[in-house]
């Protein structure tokens, strides 16, 4: 019997073509799951072939993994190569055998979209920590401006890997008119959109509620909440570490005067 199994198995491998490619179920950072067992034949390091098949029924190649690790009739192959302009994704697949189907070749010319590295780039599920410095400037109000600097903690979380939301709880040290200096609590609940996912270079758009100020002396809690709107980048100097500057306008939820926060912002994320 079990010689019987043993033989049904290799016949089954022989007589397998396409549809014996084995998906791509997972990607995390430059790591994939593939539904892919010991049973294949392959081993610890070897590498394969990613292969992906467009809408118009075309099979391009666009990349190669390393087998890692086998566990629990699946595996996992770290990325160490992808073509320019494209990533490796789920639904993408590996091949053991020679495919009969003809490979398309690929365009090489760079995309602006997508840098095809595994050095950066944002995923669903990913978690970024920002520590940021910023310049903000209060404009418009016929009562009073001010200036101020500060140092904030941010937290946001990708539901998926273009949108992420976040909370930014914050001390301000600021300077007004009558001279001296007031520490205020702040705080900001945000929602950022990425318009690229993988390059080293992600720029993204961003909109925000803003409250300046929980305990004012003067007005109540809507004096001093802002609805805002701007625009950022992250540049990866690695793989989880980014350069994150943006640019922001706000404008009050109260006021009638056009009163109105111009936020600049720059500091470190890291992404994990």
């Amino acid at each position: 019997m079990r010689h019987l199994t043993l033989c049904t198995l290799i016949c089954s491998f022989l007589f397998f073509d396409l549809a014996h490619s084995q998906n791509i179920l997972k990607i995390v950072k430059i790591y994939a799951l593939i539904d892919l067992n010991e049973s294949s034949g392959l081993k610890i390091d070897d590498n394969v072939k990613v292969f992906r098949r467009l809408e118009s029924g075309e099979t391009i190649k666009i990349g190669e993994m390393k087998i890692v690790k086998f566990a629990q009739g699946k595996c996992a192959g770290k990325i160490i190569a992808q073509e320019p302009g494209y990533t490796i994704r789920v639904g993408d697949f590996v091949q053991m055998q020679r495919l009969k189907e003809k490979i398309t070749p690929i365009d090489k010319t760079p995309q602006v979209t997508s840098s095809g590295s595994a050095g950066g780039g944002t995923e669903k599920g990913d978690r970024e920590v920002s520590f940021l410095g910023f310049y903000m400037k209060r404009i418009g109000t016929t009562n009073f401006t001010f200036e101020t600097g500060s140092i904030k903690l941010s937290y946001g979380y990708f539901i998926s890997d273009r949108i992420q939301l976040g909370i930014s709880p914050q001390f301000m040290i600021t300077s007004g008119d009558g001279g001296g200096t007031t520490i205020i609590f702040s705080a900001s609940v945000f929602i950022n959109y990425n318009l690229v996912v993988s390059s080293k270079m992600i720029p993204y758009l961003s909109g925000q509620w803003y409250q300046d100020d929980f305990s004012p002396e003067y007005g109540d809690l809507l004096d001093y909440s802002f609805i805002t709107f701007g625009a950022g980048l992250r540049n990866f100097l690695t793989e989880y570490a980014a350069l994150n500057t943006s640019l922001s306008y706000g404008f009050s939820l109260r006021s009638n005067g056009g009163s109105g926060i111009i936020t600049v912002m720059s500091g470190l994320s890291f992404i994990f």
